[in-house]
């Protein structure tokens, strides 16, 4: 697989970081809401890694942030979620981004039927943390 797909992949990690920060701004201090958005926010940085050490195994050069087409698609979700702010609203934001996560990722798994094993088993693993963790927000 070339490491340009897998940079486009990243791209997507960094989508949920970007995002999963916003909700925790929203949160209020030490509310138990707050420690599952951290907790996922992290979850997406321990992600970011290993997919970068991945491109990087492969000889690649992976992006350590938003591209700018990503800088800009985040400045529009900022706005559409400029009136989300209760613990309801924000669970319900979280819950429907990590769902279109998990649904692109498994769609560029399905894209790209030429993925390498290392990093096919890598990516299969980021889509089960995710279907875990978004557990975690639906109980």
């Amino acid at each position: 697989m070339d490491t340009e797909s897998l940079n486009e992949y990243l791209q997507g990690i960094y989508m949920g970081i970007e995002s999963f920060k916003g909700f925790e701004n929203k949160c209020n201090v030490e509310d138990s809401l707050k420690a599952l958005v951290s907790e996922t926010k992290s979850m997406y940085h321990n992600h970011a890694a290993i997919i970068s050490d991945r491109i990087m195994d492969l000889g690649g050069d992976p992006p350590k942030s938003l591209s700018m087409a990503g800088k800009m698609a985040e400045k529009m979700s900022e706005v559409k979620n400029i009136f989300v702010n209760t613990e309801e609203e924000i669970r319900d934001k979280a819950i429907e981004s990590m769902k279109m996560g998990i649904d692109l990722e498994e769609k560029f798994l399905q894209n790209h039927p030429d993925i390498d094993g290392e990093s096919k088993t890598l990516i299969q693993g980021t889509i089960k943390e995710d279907k875990d963790q978004l557990q975690k927000f639906m109980n």
